[in-house]
């Protein structure tokens, strides 16, 4: 069994790799879950002290609800990779019209173009949008 003072700082360091995991954009989104893993944490530094029978109880709680928010954090930074990131950098490499190279175009050849290359423009596996020129 370990001393209080040094397994606080052994979940401290924990709390803060965790936290490191989590980007910026999802700190307002995961704020309630580390409130959980703060408020694990409160006991220690409030009620507990060295010759406390509770400090096993204290140290698995703490590490059972940091387990849940890391394993939280991957699955967003899952999701956020592989279904956001993946589709936006698909999108921004999807050419929708071809452009002049040296003279500009006329509205009509824009057009006539257009329709001819690019009637459906798709990623494989999703439909982007359909585009009719009159």
């Amino acid at each position: 069994m370990c001393i209080l003072f040094p397994c606080q700082q052994m979940m401290l360091e924990d709390v803060k790799k965790v936290r490191a995991k989590i980007p910026n954009i999802f700190m307002p989104l995961m704020a309630p879950h580390m409130q959980r893993v703060e408020g694990a944490i409160s006991p220690g530094i409030t009620m507990l002290n060295w010759n406390s029978l509770n400090i096993p109880a204290y140290i698995s709680n703490v590490y059972s609800r940091l387990r849940e928010v890391d394993l939280l954090v991957k699955q967003v930074n899952d999701i956020r990779d592989a279904r956001i990131d993946a589709v936006l950098r698909e999108i921004s490499e999807t050419v929708f019209c071809d452009l002049p190279k040296d003279d500009p175009w006329t509205i009509d050849e824009f057009i006539a173009k257009t329709q001819v290359t690019f009637s459906v423009v798709s990623i494989p596996g999703r439909l982007l949008a359909v585009c009719f020129f009159s």
